[in-house]
C-alpha cells in the first residue's frame, strides 16, 4: 500500500497519481496543503499546474486519534456514496470523483474549493433563511437519490460512531478533554 500524507513529496504523489491515471500526461503537483481538519481520513489538497485535486486515504485507524481502531474499507463507503449521488441538482454540492483506488484505500475528488465546513453556526448560533433553504433542498436531494441495492450497511463504522457519540463522552475517566469541545462539558 503506498501511503500518502502531507509530508509526501509533490514529485513522488505526481509519480503515484500519474501510474493510476488520475493525472494528465503534462500534469504534475507543485504543492500539498490539508483543505482543513480531517478527522477520520488523511485529507490532502494537491495543487497541480492544471488544477486542484483532494485526496483522501483510510487507515486502519482514525487519523486523528490514531490509537482508536477504524474499518479501512471506510473509503469504498465514501467511494459508493459519491456514485450515488450522481444527480445534477447536487453537482454543485458533491465532487465529481476523479479516481478510486481499492488497493491503496485513495480517493480522488474534484476539489470544489476553500469551503466552509458549517461548524460556524454553532459558534453564531444562527442560520440564515438562504443557508437553511439551501441545506434543506440539498438532504432533501440526497434523501430522494436512489440507493444502489448492493449498497453496504457499513456496520463497523456505525458502530464506532455510536461509541463515539453515546457511549465514550458519558464515561467519567474517558480521557477526552471535553471542554475542549465546549467550556463546560
Amino acid at each position: 500500500m503506498n501511503y500518502i500524507d502531507h509530508t509526501t513529496a509533490p514529485e513522488t504523489l505526481t509519480k503515484l497519481l500519474l501510474e493510476k491515471g488520475y493525472l494528465q500526461e503534462k500534469e504534475h503537483i507543485i504543492a500539498l496543503e490539508k483543505p482543513g481538519e480531517g478527522n477520520m481520513n488523511v485529507v490532502l489538497r494537491a495543487k497541480t499546474n492544471i488544477r486542484s485535486l483532494i485526496l483522501k486515504q483510510s487507515r486502519p485507524f482514525v487519523q486523528k486519534y490514531q490509537q482508536i481502531d477504524a474499518p479501512l474499507h471506510r473509503i469504498a463507503v465514501e467511494h459508493q456514496f459519491y456514485q450515488a449521488l450522481k444527480n445534477k441538482s447536487l453537482r454543485q454540492n458533491i465532487p465529481a470523483i476523479l479516481g478510486y483506488d481499492e488497493i491503496d484505500h485513495l480517493l480522488v475528488l474534484e476539489d470544489l474549493g476553500h469551503c466552509e465546513d458549517m461548524s460556524s453556526m454553532y459558534v453564531s448560533k444562527h442560520v440564515s433563511k438562504d443557508q437553511l433553504l439551501r441545506l434543506t433542498a440539498i438532504l432533501t436531494a440526497i434523501h430522494e437519490s436512489e440507493v444502489p441495492p448492493n449498497f453496504p450497511e457499513n456496520m463497523e463504522m456505525r458502530q464506532l460512531n455510536h461509541q463515539h457519540i453515546f457511549v465514550l463522552p458519558f464515561l467519567e475517566d474517558n480521557g477526552f478533554q471535553l471542554n475542549d469541545i465546549q467550556e463546560g462539558l
